[in-house]
This record gives C-alpha cells, structure tokens and sequence, in this order.
C-alpha cells in the first residue's frame, strides 16, 4: 500500500525520507521474517539414545561448569540429582532453596531503596573490584559481594575497597570527588545550534542523493545501498569484484563492511563513494537527526556520563553518547560545531598532546622514547626518523602517517597483519617497519611482552595507579581469544592509565575553579577522551574572533 500510496500515505512520524527506507528495505524486511520463522518441515533424523542421560551423567563435570559459572545455589541439588529422577524422598530445604533464595533477594529488593549517591557509591567499588562489571546493575553489586542485600554489599565491597593499598587512594581521591562533579556536569549541559543542524541536514541530504545516482550509474541498477545482501550482490556477483580473502558473514554471504571495503577501493570507483554514502548516513542518522530530538527546554542537551561505564577507566555516555563525537573528517567536524556555548560565553578546550604515547614513555622507561617528550619533540615525527632512517627534518607527511600509525598500532597490540592494513602496505614493507621499531624502541617492545607475561600469570592488568582490569581471555583453550586477550593485555595498562590521569584531572581542574572563586563564571561541562572542556563568561573588553 505504502508504495502504490507513496504520495499521499500518511503516519505520525513518516517522513519522505522515511517512506523511501521503508519501500527500499522491503526485501529485507521479507528476508529478516523468513529468517526469523521456524521451519517445521525440516527433514530432522533423530533416534532416542539406549542408554537414558541420568546414566551417563558425570556429576563431577556438572559441577565443574556450576562453579565456573558461579550457579552457587544450584549444587547442593546437583548433588542429589540421580535421588531426586528417581523419585525418592530428597530433603526439602535442599528443593526449596532455590525459590526461598529467590524470594529472599525478591523481598530484599522491594524493602532495599537507595538513593542515587549510595547506588552510584555501591556500582563504583563493585567496578573497582572488578572492572569487567560495567555499570553494573544490582545482581552484579550481589555477586561480587556475595551477599544477598545492597546494605550488606556495601559494607562487604567498602572493607574489601579499602583495605587495598592500591584500590583506597583510587576511590577516595579521585572516584569519590567525581562522583559530585560528573553530576554538575550532566545539569549543566551544553547547548546545541539547532538551525545550523537543520542547515547540515539539507546538505548532507543532497550529497547522499546525490551520491545515490552514482552508485546506481556505476551498478548499472538500483538497489537498496543500505542493504548488506543488495550490496554483495552488487559488488561480487553483477560487477565482478575479486573476493580473495574477503570474510563472510553468519549466514554464508560475502562480507560487506568497512574492512572489506577498505581492501577494495582501489577495484572499481563505486567503492569510495559507497564509503562515503555510509560516513554521510551515520552522520545524518546518528547525529544530524537525533541530537535536536535530545535537546530540553533550555536549549541543551544533558548527557548522562557514567564513572562505571568502560573497562578500561574511560567515561561512557548516554543520550547522546558524547565519547562517539567524530573528530577527524571534515563530515565529523561538521558535527562537533554544533555544540555551542551558551550566549555570553566561550569555550575552553584543553587536550592533553599524545598523551598515550607520553604514558608508554613512563610505563615502559624506555629511554629514546622519554628522550622525544623531555626535549619536546613530535612524537611521530621523531619515530619517523629513526623508523626510516632519516633526519627529522627529511621525514616526510607520509612519512610521520606511517610512524603515527605504527606508534598507536604498536601500543594497541597491532600485529604485523594489522599494521600491513593501517600502513596500506604489503606485508614485507610492514614487517620492516615493525622491526626497525623494535630495534628503536627495544624498552618499549620489552615492557609489552612483560605486561603480557605478568597478565597471564596474575589473571589482571594494572595502571600506573593501581586499577586493574581482569584478563579471562588469556586462559581461553581457542588460539584467536587468547590472542585478542594479549592485545587486551597490552593495551589495558596505557589507555587505563591515561584514563586515569584524565579522571584525576577533571577533579584537579573542578577543585581549582571552587577554590579560586570563579566556579559559576567558569564550569567544567565536557570531559572526552584526552580532553576536557570548559565554558566561561566574556570579561567585559575581551575581543574574540
């Protein structure tokens, strides 16, 4: 109906642009719901063991895999397994106990109200316990305490908390102290500029249509671009493209992602302008179109950060999530100018220069790379002329891309394969730069195969100051876990120390505006990644640009 009726069908909330989406996604529509039904014709050959489970039960194994998933209450009844299928008389407390636990935390849920400052006190020591426990949520509080009430956990989490040496200073000088201004910060929120959105909008609308004409000239067709299965069609089977070594998805289709373009964009000219129809949809959909939607009666949108919300020490965000922001694309860009602030006043920003590296340089000790900092050289710049054997004033634009991306890559865990991606490069070339950065920086190279050893031995990683992070994955028995656990492991100590360091500081500045009275002329409103951001009033005769 929609598409025979596309002119004058009308929804609350039905847009033109929405219609399109919808005429267009029809035929995945119809995929998804084949996908989604049961098929109850299928020939399924199943005969009945001879010999029924219980008899082949191994009661050890059950309970192995109970304690590896921490179903405490469940073993006692394990126990009495074969008694209880066979019929025979089995104690009650042992039947009931599940139910009566259940009804116990039920009724401690009900009677248990807290206010936000002792929840968000209750999430930070039960993250600090266990940073794999993000956000975490009233079960994840009861499990790391082992208690069966939050008034309880409390008590049990705070004396575990500060009873660490390492974990005691963490919470009371910087987690405590964040905990007031994260939420001034969400009050004070930060104002968007409507108009110019609505302007960006127009814009970008007009580049996707226009890049939508030729995509479908290239393809010869149209077809719904946003269609992952339309796409592959597309690209390997009506154009042809070479698809060695492109992955495939869950359901046996060629992969469409931004990996596997990447690797094509060279092959035909409809492959860049996919990639950037895609950059131009994720701005316009995720940003462009949600943030006015987000933004209150005073003009501002309040975005929610969250102390618990990341592994690794890093804030996290809702509505919007401020940590996504993109900064690098002039698309990106574009963004970003929308936040404003409020009349009257300005923004401060203040981002802490490659301050991953500068941490790499501490943790590791080693010394040409603390040599660069100290005698305020650019680190990529510096890197790249050892890299290649040059003089710092010989190193080339391509040059320091290429050291830039070996220096993050390094510190990420990038391997050779990877490196080989980032560089846009064969492998050999690769393999060059990697080992001319570890002949370089053999400190550093040194101290990343000892955070790995000390993981797979301890269980965690550890910042600079002592938060650690769990690494399971480093006993996982599959080879491609265990190998994502060490890249984990090696980057967990940086980016968490960083993370720390930029949570120190956002206590530091706010401490320093209330102790030299401007708090209220100058507010701390935005903390991201290696940034943090200020809004202030014009002193009166101040010309600004």
């Amino acid at each position: 109906r929609l598409k025979k009726e596309k002119e004058t069908f009308t929804l609350p909330g039905l847009t033109p642009r929405i219609k399109n989406l919808l005429i267009e996604g029809k035929e995945d529509a119809l995929f998804s719901k084949e996908l989604a039904t049961i098929r109850r014709d299928a020939p399924v050959a199943f005969k009945l063991p001879k010999e029924e489970w219980i008899d082949t039960l191994s009661q050890e194994k059950v309970l192995e895999t109970l304690v590896r998933f921490e179903f405490r209450s469940l073993k006692e009844r394990v126990k009495l397994l074969k008694d209880i299928y066979a019929g025979k008389e089995v104690p009650k407390s042992v039947l009931n106990k599940n139910t009566e636990t259940k009804t116990k935390s039920t009724n401690a849920s009900q009677e248990e109200t807290l206010d936000r400052a002792s929840t968000k006190e209750l999430q930070l020591l039960t993250w600090l316990l266990n940073a794999d426990k993000t956000n975490p949520k009233r079960e994840d509080i009861l499990e790391v305490a082992q208690t069966e009430t939050l008034k309880e956990a409390h008590t049990v989490l705070l004396d575990r908390v500060m009873s660490d040496r390492k974990l005691k200073p963490l919470f009371e000088k910087m987690e405590q102290p964040l905990m007031s201004v994260v939420d001034r910060m969400y009050v004070l929120g930060v104002c968007i500029d409507i108009p110019y959105l609505e302007v960006l909008q127009k814009e970008y609308q007009k580049e996707i249509d226009a890049l939508t004409k030729s995509i479908h000239k290239h393809a010869g067709r149209e077809f719904n671009i946003s269609s992952p299965k339309q796409l592959g069609e597309i690209l390997f089977v009506e154009l042809g493209l070479a698809a060695t070594g492109v992955k495939k998805t869950s359901t046996g289709a060629k992969s469409t992602n931004i990996d596997t373009l990447q690797k094509l964009k060279d092959a035909h000219p409809i492959i860049p302008e996919i990639m950037q129809y895609r950059e131009l949809d994720k701005m316009l959909n995720t940003y462009i179109e949600a943030l006015p939607k987000m933004v209150r009666e005073d003009g501002k949108i309040h975005s929610d950060f969250i102390q618990t919300g990341a592994a690794t020490g890093r804030f996290s965000s809702l509505d919007p999530n401020m940590q996504n922001i993109p900064v690098t694309l002039e698309e990106g860009k574009n963004i970003r100018r929308a936040f404003v602030a409020t009349p009257g006043k300005v923004f401060l920003a203040f981002d802490y220069s490659q301050i991953d590296l500068r941490v790499a340089a501490i943790l590791s000790g080693d010394k040409n790379l603390q040599a660069i900092f100290l005698e305020n050289k650019d680190a990529h710049t510096s890197v790249a002329a050892q890299v290649f054997g040059v003089s710092v004033d010989n190193v080339t634009k391509e040059m320091r891309r290429a050291a830039k991306v070996i220096n993050f890559g390094i510190v990420y865990g990038m391997g050779v394969s990877a490196l080989k991606e980032g560089l846009g490069s064969d492998r050999k070339e690769a393999q060059t730069f990697y080992d001319a950065y570890k002949t370089s920086f053999k400190g550093l190279m040194g101290y990343l195969e000892q955070v790995k050893t000390n993981a797979r031995l301890k269980g965690y990683t550890e910042t600079l100051y002592g938060r650690r992070r769990p690494m399971p994955l480093l006993k996982s028995a599959l080879p491609f876990l265990r190998a994502q656990g060490e890249r984990m492991a090696i980057n967990a100590p940086i980016q968490g120390t960083t993370a720390d360091t930029m949570r120190f500081a956002v206590v530091y500045v706010f401490r320093a505006l209330e102790e030299s009275g401007v708090l209220g002329k100058a507010e701390l409103v935005l903390q991201i990644h290696a940034e943090i951001i200020l809004e202030g009033e014009v002193l009166p005769g101040t010309n600004l640009p």
